[in-house]
């Protein structure tokens, strides 16, 4: 997580969500406000990038279900 004073607490509650659900297979990060990064436990040279959470949680669900990372823990 970030000290960015522009986080909100909206922001750090929906990281949070994202992490709950897919701590066990991403590396979930905000670096700032406007960016949204996962990358693969399994693959970290793979980088995701949204520009909301929502945005994240389906690129991680497509990534998740397209490269066979089901090996990992379900969410």
């Amino acid at each position: 997580m970030t000290d960015d004073p522009a986080l909100t607490a909206l922001h750090h509650e929906q990281l949070d969500d994202l992490r709950y659900h897919w701590d066990t297979a991403y590396a979930i990060s905000q670096p700032d406000a406007d960016t949204w990064a996962a990358s693969p436990l399994s693959d970290p040279a793979t980088l995701l990038t949204a520009e909301t959470a929502a945005e994240l949680r389906e690129l991680i669900r497509s990534d998740y279900v397209h490269n066979d990372r089901r090996h990992l823990r379900e969410p």
